[in-house]
């Protein structure tokens, strides 16, 4: 099971678990801050990733370091190593799924969304699918 890292006493306790499959790399990540944190001034990270969410899923595969990214009540993801992927919301939002297996899609409340991969700016568009029908 993989540690995570935080400052001390910025989380009162959590959980992370690392799937490893031929084709790709799944963390998971539930963490309950500490009641005297405040928001804007927690994070904590699982292997290179470093987010200020309740709940994380990312998955990574040979083609792209981030694939898949799912957040719950949160506003930011970014890795600490050398891949260089930052994804952040001007405020946490209840959750939210963001697909890069083509474009940069988003499947809850995006707006404001800054992606940048690899010191590249990309557009996040809403998904067609999360979409109200008329």
């Amino acid at each position: 099971m993989p540690r995570i890292r935080s400052e001390a006493g910025a989380i009162a306790h959590g959980t992370a678990v690392r799937i490893t499959r031929a084709g790709s790399v799944d963390h998971v990540l539930f963490a309950e801050p500490a009641l005297h944190v405040r928001e804007g001034q927690r994070t904590w990270r699982i292997g290179e990733l470093e987010t200020d969410a309740r709940m994380l899923f990312c998955r990574a595969t040979a083609e792209r370091p981030i694939a898949r990214l799912a957040l719950v009540d949160g506003s930011t993801v970014r890795t600490v190593g050398r891949r260089g992927f930052q994804f952040a919301l001007p405020r946490a939002v209840p959750d939210l799924h963001l697909d890069l297996t083509a474009d940069a899609r988003a499947a809850g409340p995006a707006v404001g969304a800054s992606l940048v991969v690899g010191g590249r700016e990309y557009e996040v568009a809403p998904d067609r699918r999360a979409m109200p029908r008329s």
